[in-house]
């Protein structure tokens, strides 16, 4: 197995169990090193390396849709008597769309991200936005980014759609 096939193997394998005991948000929040950890194995994962099961990557889409989903509610309430924060509505309809169930295939896969991006241009423009607040070195615009976006792409790759 080369290093790029072991290297992704790991992270699908990590990120499959987030969400669960030991990988909840409290547990992100109270050491934010392993969100940025978390981060950091997003940006390495390459969507370019195949010979995955499916089961095995939309188990990790829904241990990443369980942490932002975590993540997002913790904002949302957070910060919901915030004036400045202006995307509670796509927030809301973020987490709607996380909360309808994992990501059996690719459509609810896709589903989740462009619910993301149906709002995130206007988002980008407040600086204080529910999407880009980091919270335990976690935000959701890297989860749904670099986590689902990532994990549709590797489904695209072996599928042959990419």
């Amino acid at each position: 197995m080369n290093d790029a096939l072991k290297s992704n193997a790991d992270i699908l394998a990590q990120l499959a169990l987030l969400g669960t005991e030991h990988n909840r948000l409290d547990d992100f929040l109270l050491d934010p090193s392993r969100g940025t950890k978390l981060m950091q194995a997003l940006v390495a994962f390459d969507p370019g390396t195949t010979g995955f099961k499916a089961e095995d990557i939309y188990a990790a889409a829904h241990g990443v849709g369980r942490l932002t989903e975590s993540l997002l509610d913790h904002l949302i309430a957070k910060y919901n008597g915030n004036d400045r924060i202006k995307n509670r509505i796509a927030s809301g309809n973020l987490l709607l769309q996380l909360r309808s169930g994992p990501a059996l295939d690719r459509k609810s896969l896709n589903r989740a991200i462009g619910t993301f991006y149906l709002d995130w241009p206007y988002a980008a423009h407040w600086r204080r936005d529910l999407y880009r607040i980091p919270e335990g070195g976690l935000t959701v615009f890297g989860l749904v980014y670099g986590g689902l976006q990532k994990l549709r792409d590797l489904m695209d790759e072996q599928t042959g759609l990419a």
